[in-house]
């Protein structure tokens, strides 16, 4: 009994026995899927939401310098840049926020569990460039073999969606390179991922938590490019075990096909 209390007593009991991580996360696959019906929708009203509050605000500052029958033409004007404001925001808003519930809150997670860590330039941005390398590989190869079959790349609708403008690009540059990567990483990867990870493994999860990244793009000619991506950026999460280079890939990926695309159309 003494030697009992003596090891009792070299204890920390406010120590735990494992270190949180992305390989012991807290939330289940139940709470994974959960997050993954309610995105789309939490998407929607949170995109629905700020694009009517931007708009109003908008038609207020118009009324308020141009008066009310000039109104409704700068409402319109501004409409492609609100959709940029909106679509970047609702995606970070809705990833971060679905996480933060089900994750952090209800399952009792912490950032450990995401794969949030320090930001190691010399590890973080090599593995970024890296990643982007493989990406371009993978899509070069899809676009390859689509070529061979007589069909074309397909493109993302960029100009419909944000504009043709240098202020949709800045506004694209930061809602849509910046803000969009982290709500998508933190819940897909660090989320997703994780969960899928717990229940079936890495293989099963990269596969599974890639097919769902991808579905979320909307535009099916999309899926395949985005699978690819999603591919890697979980094979990169899994061998870094953070979510620091996942947002820097994610984002230099992004930057670099606006910059594509808006070198081609912009004003």
């Amino acid at each position: 009994m003494h030697q009992i209390d003596q090891d009792l007593e070299g204890q920390d009991p406010e120590e735990p026995t494992e270190k949180p991580d992305i390989t012991n996360v807290p939330w289940s696959v139940n709470d994974a899927l959960l997050g993954v019906i309610l995105l789309i929708p939490f998407s929607l009203v949170s995109m629905g939401s700020i694009f009517l509050f931007g708009f109003v605000v908008s038609l207020i500052a118009s009324i308020y310098w141009f008066g009310f029958a000039h109104s409704f033409t700068t409402g319109i004007a501004v409409s492609s840049e609100l959709k940029t404001i909106a679509l970047g925001a609702a995606t970070f808003i809705s990833g971060i926020g679905l996480v933060w519930a089900l994750g952090i809150k209800r399952r009792r997670g912490s950032l450990a569990n995401l794969g949030v860590t320090n930001f190691k330039f010399l590890v973080d941005v090599p593995l970024a460039i890296l990643g982007e390398i493989l990406i371009f590989i993978g899509i070069s190869t899809y676009a390859f073999v689509l070529n061979l079959f007589n069909a074309n790349m397909p493109k993302q609708p960029v100009e419909a969606l944000f504009g043709s403008s240098y202020l949709s690009l800045f506004l694209a540059v930061i809602f849509v390179a910046i803000l969009a990567p982290i709500g998508e990483e933190v819940f897909f990867r660090g989320f997703v991922y994780t969960a899928f990870r717990r229940q079936w493994g890495v293989a099963v999860a990269v596969v599974a938590s890639s097919g769902l990244f991808a579905v979320f793009h909307i535009v099916p000619l999309l899926y395949v490019p985005m699978f690819i991506i999603g591919v890697i950026l979980a094979m990169l999460f899994e061998h870094r075990g953070s979510l620091v280079p996942n947002i820097l890939l994610h984002g230099l990926n992004n930057f670099l096909a606006l910059v594509v695309v808006y070198g081609q159309v912009i004003n």
